[in-house]
């Protein structure tokens, strides 16, 4: 369900990676398949200097494609966002969350980790890549199935008379997903981030488009049903277009070598699904329709930066890291990189939307929504550890630690839901704060802990990479501070709300050029110029 204006805080950022098998001594437990070079789907790993610039070139021309395309539909559906917004109510917003939550589940079992295995195993052969095409549509078309069996046995769970006909009817989205999932894991792997960047932004403004003319039609929260099935087709049609490959029927001797690897993405990515959304579960059954629609819409403005971001690194860095997986140095290095380039563009955004919901609400968004100021702020404020905790885990499935990463899984599988539900005592401020306990309890910090590790990398070195954002934001939050203090009460609050976002800009933009110009620069040369390699590539420097 990708696309701000209907996302309704469901999809959320894949820290939960993907998992695969990996034996006692650390090395990925995948069979290999003892086939001609050229028979492999994509086997150019690079295993001299060249073969690293090479790396470099794809990854700079990835972020610069990729993040550019994903800025520019970002502004445009923001706006698009606001006005779904404030023509729809809390109660639509809430409907579509707990539709959405079934969906998100069935979409894992549907794709059961089959993308992943075409991007990270190496050896598959060109017929086994034809027939999980084949599994990846037959699977979509079973799932919407079971979507269609579930849809009344959960709108009697949640009490909500209309969502049967919209659970049904965001399950065909499912068949639809079916015929990319492959042909989206081969241009990931062909490094082909300029066309994955177009088909992108087709699909964003699809989606953004339909759903703003039907609400402005009045056709409530089917204006964010059928935008969403309006944005997944286009994504399917340009994904098959660009990247058409053979259909086989799956068989189980040709699979079976595959199969540990794909079980055991599945299992992983059930358990992070299960900790994931396990707060609008709660969220939805205890505290109601409306209160889950504003913690829901919450979700969203806070993951906003996190998503996009998170999804253009997603994008961008499993081929990559999978490339690189056997050169710790190197791994490190693109690792340090990516966390720096994360904190640096999402966290300002992040910090600054907690810094001004009291403001922001009431003025964009209207009275109805003013309770989920509190929310938003929380939400928003952790979304700065969710925003680099994809890539951990990225990093670890890449150096074969994911059996750490099932088990990681499956403790917070318990951890978090019931952390959630004792917060939902004190409401959806409850919910928001339980995240900022659990979460780093359950996953941050054991995560972080093995991954420093697993790469020999020290803490001070990896808080070195965070530095210049975190600097900037402390800079950025007393300009914030002091400026609300010295206008409001004096202008009307769309004013205030404009100075306090002037000012955290200038000084966060004034923190950065002053105090890490090195950095910047590094930065501003791989946007501008993004097939030669940048300084930023070597990572960041104790000076900066």
């Amino acid at each position: 369900m990708a696309g701000p204006v209907v996302e309704s805080g469901a999809e959320r950022s894949a820290e939960g990676g993907g998992v695969v098998s990996v034996s006692d001594s650390g090395v990925l437990d995948i069979p290999v398949v003892e086939v001609p070079v050229a028979e492999a789907v994509g086997s150019d790993i690079p295993s001299s200097a060249a073969g690293t610039d090479k790396l470099d070139r794809s990854f700079a021309r990835g972020i610069a494609w990729l993040g550019s395309v994903k800025w520019l539909v970002q502004l445009a559906t923001w706006g698009t966002t606001i006005i779904v917004a404030r023509i729809l109510t809390p109660a639509d917003y809430g409907l579509l969350t707990m539709a959405t939550v079934l969906l998100e589940v069935l979409s894992l079992l549907s794709e059961s980790g089959l993308g992943l295995t075409v991007v990270t195993v190496r050896e598959i052969t060109r017929e086994q890549t034809g027939q999980l095409n084949g599994a990846a549509i037959a699977l979509g078309v079973v799932s919407f199935a079971v979507t269609c069996l579930a849809a009344w046995p959960v709108s009697w769970f949640y009490k909500a008379p209309a969502l049967p006909l919209v659970i049904v009817a965001l399950g065909f989205s499912l068949v639809v997903v079916g015929f990319r999932v492959i042909p989206g894991a081969l241009l990931q792997r062909d490094l082909r981030f300029r066309r994955l960047a177009a088909i992108d932004a087709a699909q964003g403004v699809a989606q953004a488009v339909t759903t703003i003319v039907l609400a402005v039609l009045g056709f409530r929260y089917w204006s964010l049903v059928f935008g969403a099935l309006v944005g997944s087709a286009v994504g399917t049609i340009g994904t098959v277009a660009a990247r058409p490959y053979m259909m086989r029927w799956p068989h189980w001797k040709t699979l079976r070598p595959l199969i540990p690897f794909t079980r055991n993405v599945l299992v992983g990515r059930l358990f992070w699904f299960t900790y994931q959304n396990s707060d609008f579960i709660v969220a939805g059954k205890r505290l109601g329709t409306v209160a889950l629609g504003a913690y829901s819409y919450a979700w969203t403005l806070a993951s906003m930066p996190v998503d996009k971001i998170s999804a253009l690194m997603n994008s961008v860095t499993p081929p990559i890291f999978a490339a690189i997986q056997h050169d710790i140095p190197g791994l490190r290095r693109y690792f340090l990189t990516v966390n720096e380039g994360l904190a640096v563009f999402a966290f300002p955004l992040t910090v600054g939307i907690a810094l001004v919901a009291q403001d922001l609400v009431p003025v964009v968004f209207g009275s109805r929504w003013l309770f989920m100021i509190a929310p938003l702020q929380i939400l928003a404020i952790y979304s700065t550890i969710r925003v680099i905790t994809p890539t951990a885990s990225q990093a670890l499935v890449v150096t074969g630690d994911t059996r750490y990463l099932m088990y990681l899984g499956a403790v917070a599988a318990v951890a978090l839901p019931t952390a959630f539900y004792i917060g939902s005592r004190w409401g959806t401020i409850g919910i928001a704060l339980a995240w900022t306990v659990a979460h780093p309890v359950a996953v941050y910090f054991p995560l972080y802990t093995r991954l420093l590790r697993r790469l020999e990398l020290s803490i001070p070195r990896y808080f070195r990479a965070l530095w210049p954002a975190l600097s900037g934001c402390l800079v950025m939050s007393a300009a914030v501070i002091s400026t609300r203090e010295l206008v409001q009460g004096h202008v009307i609050q769309g004013i205030t709300l404009a100075a306090e976002i002037a000012a955290g800009a200038i000084a966060y933009s004034a923190c950065l050029l002053l105090f890490h110009r090195a950095r910047v620069k590094a930065f501003i040369a791989l946007w501008r110029n993004p097939t030669v390699e940048s300084e930023i590539s070597a990572g960041p420097t104790t000076a900066s």
